[in-house]
């Protein structure tokens, strides 16, 4: 594979390109607070019913950002004096996405506030007008658009900072400062307006923090904030029995990083809600636990979920690989799958994987009730929103349902639709990128100087969606021996894993390149810097893309 410097001279060079000219905002983010439309109109709803004891029922979402939102008005409710709290989660396998009408029907008077969902579900809305009930819809997701124009259910109240301020205000109109929250950072905010108690803050900025980065939001403005409050909440162990358990797993002395919340929380809290219908209520009942030994039972059972996951989803991925090479769709966009043996609840994360893997929107589907259920993830150069509400006034009738924002979606179609959305969705898509065989880096250094590398990277972490990691080519590495050899199969022998130059190397699914090249001591690579803690140890350590032996 070709090696191609991108032309950056220095790191601040390439994240003020890669974030559109907000480096200098991250190193000095200032102290402004955020606005947000309603929000605080929003909060003294809340402290008004909780006081005077007006039942409030939740309603969140079964991914992990709806369950940390739920978890985080629950505590907020609680804390302002509400003695009549509740939270339904929708069962992803016989519900689906959202407040629904069989939700509604549940519910017999009081108030319903939505965290995570709700700004698309107008029959649902209307039914609980009928029935009397106030509700409060509070949503990070883009809004119906039908005929170029937005449509709104009709709630008595929303916060929604994605639909334009006039059309939702309740009062005076501000405008909203920053968009991008997701649902949890959403309610961490209206929490804020709501409580003194900063315990109880402190708690749902945890949380806050987790379902940002697991719901892939931009890490940039108000958001950094969010990170940042949340993850010393975490360190500083002023967070939930329950949560603390599940850090406490980790094995990495309460300190979190963006890659540890992506890769090993988010997934353990998503787990119970891909397989089992009303999973999403243990990830829940995980993160509001107060007893100890409860919290590791949990635990316990959320951790054997996850490794059915995993397991789950790479034989999904080897069957979306054959499919992709059957149908001929290694170069289109979109990727599309239609996949009837995988679990409704997986079917994202497949997505997730293809796009990344190819580059392209990827999304995939699978058969439920005599429908196809569809997850969808976008590449960044598409709008997944705004290409479904394309095809949808296109090819009306299709589309059973669907809803989402740029980078994400979920929709339902008819099942002998599958030929016309292909079409007509790389139709309305960007053209498939060509495809090459290089390798981009942002920088390059030597060896020698990883170590300062990754501390100058700390300024401006965390990287993630919005701030994508730096790429670096490093040459001249040395790997140290240890015992007998100065490297390890690690990962059923698939990836390899060394340590020298004062950084650990790990390459994940390139054992066999390395052994090709020889088992070479010396390499330039390819790489990604970060801090890694495990058992009290601090490390600097490479996520090595590619390899070359030195030739010097």
């Amino acid at each position: 594979m070709e090696w191609k410097w991108k032309g950056f001279r220095s790191i601040k060079e390439a994240i003020d390109f890669n974030t559109k000219g907000k480096a200098d905002e991250i190193l000095s983010p200032g102290s402004s607070f955020p606005v947000i439309q309603n929000a605080d109109i929003c909060a003294m709803w809340l402290i008004y019913y909780a006081v005077n004891d007006v039942p409030i029922t939740i309603v969140g979402d079964y991914d992990c950002d709806g369950i940390c939102a739920s978890a985080s008005l629950y505590l907020a409710l609680r804390a302002a004096g509400a003695k009549y709290v509740y939270v339904r989660l929708p069962k992803r396998m016989s519900e689906g996405y959202g407040m629904s009408p069989k939700i509604i029907g549940e519910i017999p008077y009081g108030v319903v506030v939505t965290v995570d969902n709700g700004i698309a579900a107008h029959e649902a809305v209307r039914q609980a007008k009928e029935k009397g009930l106030i509700v409060i819809i509070t949503d990070h997701h883009l809004p119906v658009v039908k005929d170029g124009e937005i449509v709104l259910p009709e709630a008595d109240l929303i916060v929604d900072p994605h639909v334009e301020s006039s059309l939702i205000a309740k009062g005076p109109i501000y405008r909203n400062t920053f968009n991008d929250y997701c649902g949890a950072g959403l309610v961490y905010r209206i929490a804020g307006a709501m409580l003194r108690d900063r315990k109880v803050l402190r708690q749902i900025s945890a949380f806050a923090a987790i379902a940002t980065v697991a719901d892939v939001m931009p890490l940039l403005s108000d958001n950094r904030k969010i990170f940042a409050e949340g993850v010393q909440s975490i360190q500083d162990a002023t967070i939930t029995t329950g949560l603390k358990a599940l850090v406490d797993s980790l094995r990495s002395g309460g300190i979190v990083t963006e890659s540890d919340i992506g890769f090993k929380i988010a997934p353990m809290l998503n787990a119970p809600g891909r397989l089992i219908d009303d999973g999403a209520s243990l990830g829940l009942g995980l993160l509001l636990e107060n007893s100890a030994e409860n919290a590791q039972h949990i635990l316990d059972e959320v951790n054997e979920l996850n490794e059915n996951r995993k397991q789950i989803k790479a034989a999904a991925l080897k069957r979306a690989a054959s499919y992709i090479a059957e149908t001929n769709q290694e170069h289109t966009n979109p990727v599309i799958i239609n996949d009837p043996e995988t679990p409704e609840g997986v079917i994202g994360l497949v997505a997730g994987t293809v796009c990344e893997d190819f580059g392209e929107t990827a999304i995939v589907f699978t058969e439920a009730d005599g429908i196809l259920k569809g997850s969808g993830r976008a590449c960044e150069e598409d709008n997944l929103k705004d290409a479904l509400d394309t095809f949808n006034a296109k090819f009306p009738g299709v589309l059973l349902g669907y809803g989402g924002h740029k980078g994400a979606a979920g929709l339902s179609i008819r099942k002998g639709c599958l030929e016309v959305f292909k079409k007509g969705m790389s139709d309305i898509l960007s053209d498939p990128k060509p495809k090459t065989d290089v390798l981009a880096y942002d920088l390059k250094i030597d060896a020698e100087t990883i170590v300062d590398t990754a501390a100058c990277l700390m300024d401006y972490s965390p990287f993630g969606e919005g701030n994508p990691p730096l790429v670096f080519r490093i040459d001249n590495f040395r790997a140290k021996q240890f015992g007998k050899s100065y490297f390890t199969e690690i990962g059923n022998g698939s990836s390899i894993r060394m340590s020298g130059e004062g950084a650990d190397i790990i390459g994940f699914g390139l054992a066999k390149q390395f052994h090709e090249c020889g088992d070479p001591s010396c390499m330039d690579m390819i790489g990604k810097i970060s801090y890694h803690y495990f058992n009290g140890r601090k490390s600097v350590q490479v996520e090595m893309l590619d390899l070359k032996p030195c030739v010097r």
